[in-house]
């Protein structure tokens, strides 16, 4: 059996699996740092993790392919989400509504690459700009 890491410890199961709906209970709030290290993990369900008030990190493993609706809303303390797979697979990964609603922070980690890479949460669109105002973005 493997767990979710961190404050908490949840039992998961060794198949593909969801991390359901609001997994974290009020009795839980106190939770400050999440490690999803399962790699069979494939979706953080609806409300996961939202209204942890005291979360500040988490690492999401490259094999999640979904975040629900609101999985980490209102995680107001939420200051550092690592991801290890690359910026191709996180952009890959279908966000539900307000996955990431009252987060203060609007970037990503690449831990897997070197060096690490920060990435903005939305991949960025430069569809209505020039070429050179694009660049000047990069």
């Amino acid at each position: 059996m493997e767990y979710i890491r961190g404050d908490a410890a949840i039992p998961i199961p060794r198949v593909p699996y969801t991390i359901k709906n609001s997994v974290i209970t009020s009795c839980d709030r106190n939770v400050t740092q999440v490690d999803i290290f399962g790699f069979l993990a494939k979706k953080i369900g609806d409300k996961a993790f939202s209204q942890c008030g005291n979360l500040q990190s988490i690492t999401i493993r490259g094999s999640i392919e979904e975040i629900g609706n609101e999985a980490f809303a209102n995680c107001t303390l939420l200051r550092a989400i690592m991801f290890t797979g690359t910026p191709e697979e996180w952009y890959a990964i279908k966000k539900g509504m307000d996955w990431n609603k009252n987060v203060p922070t609007s970037q990503v980690i690449i831990t897997m690459s070197k060096p690490v890479l920060i990435i903005p949460c939305e991949k960025p669109s430069f569809s209505n700009l020039t070429f050179e105002e694009a660049l000047a973005r990069l």
